[in-house]
């Protein structure tokens, strides 16, 4: 295949299944770079990611590649890091004076557990995620959808940190984590995307998010009006889980849904921004208690779609 104009090389790869592209691209170095742009587009143009430091820095390492940042169209962020997981290792005890190895594992885990954790705290509840965001949002000049993906969805790391600690970090259900703060996950992960979106001033076409917390966000303090009109200018296709926090309040009318929160204009403030908006689709949670805004599952009762009849100026 060497002797093969490069041309007729990257035709030939698209009919490759995807295992085999990545044996033959090992082949030699110019069929790796004659079907590289298939590849770029194949395994590049739509990636999740995990809100941890070492999956974002292979984010921003792709946004700084010149061959794959031009490929990227639609990123996607999974908000959990063993949100419904309290540490296991925590009881750990050893009874006998020389810690056994089946011991000293377990708590290299526990460490790990830790470590992760903190890592994912420290870059959602504070400007760093923001930050890495609006430079990676600024170096792909194809991106057009970002979002909130859970559950089984595979962000890039989510397998390494598995295998490290022997958990699955998108684990969804039972209790939420000891450790819970004003919002949920994803109301601070959606914050950041929006104020990132607005300081790079990325033109987006799409945007979708997991349950969040829009109508208890503090436009002065949280998420301006201004960052919402830059991030979100260009949307044309948006959909939103939207749900309260989880304090009891009796929403079984769906007309009080709107006014149930503090802010309860921002839902209208954010869909305002949108001036080339097409489609919205939208879930509102009948309980705010549910599972710690869990999205919900495909035909399940307890949570609703509410049709709803919306006029912006």
């Amino acid at each position: 295949m060497d002797r093969l104009p490069p041309e007729l090389i990257s035709q030939i790869v698209t009919l490759l299944p995807r295992s085999d592209i990545l044996v033959v691209r090992q082949t030699s170095k110019y069929i790796e770079s004659s079907s590289f742009d298939h590849f770029a587009h194949l395994f590049f143009r739509k990636r999740g990611f995990m809100i941890t430091t070492e999956s974002l820095n292979v984010l921003t390492s792709i946004s700084r590649h010149h061959g794959l940042c031009k490929h990227v169209q639609h990123l996607w962020f999974n908000p959990d890091c063993f949100t419904f997981v309290n540490n296991p290792f925590w009881t750990l005890d050893s009874d006998d004076e020389e810690p056994t190895p089946r011991y000293e594992d377990q708590m290299r885990r526990a460490r790990l557990f830790d470590e992760y954790v903190h890592d994912h705290w420290d870059l959602l509840y504070s400007s760093r995620l923001q930050e890495i965001l609006a430079e990676v949002f600024k170096s792909l000049p194809m991106l057009r959808t970002v979002g909130m993906r859970r559950g089984t969805y595979k962000p890039y790391g989510w397998q390494t940190v598995s295998n490290n600690v022997g958990l699955d970090p998108r684990i969804l259900g039972g209790e939420v984590s000891l450790y819970t703060t004003a919002f949920a996950d994803p109301t601070y992960l959606f914050i950041a995307i929006i104020k990132a979106l607005a300081t790079s001033r990325k033109r987006i076409r799409r945007l979708y998010t997991d349950a969040i917390q829009i109508d208890h966000v503090d436009q002065r303090l949280m998420l301006s009006e201004s960052d919402c009109r830059h991030a979100l200018d260009s949307v044309q296709y948006v959909e939103i889980n939207a749900t309260g926090l989880p304090e009891a309040r009796d929403v079984t009318d769906p007309s009080a849904l709107r006014g149930t929160g503090k802010h309860a204009s921002n839902l209208e403030t954010l869909l305002g921004s949108m001036h080339e908006l097409l489609e919205i689709g939208m879930t509102i949670f009948r309980d705010p208690k549910q599972r710690h805004m869990i999205p919900p599952e495909p035909r399940r009762l307890q949570s609703y779609v509410t049709p709803a009849k919306m006029t912006f100026h």
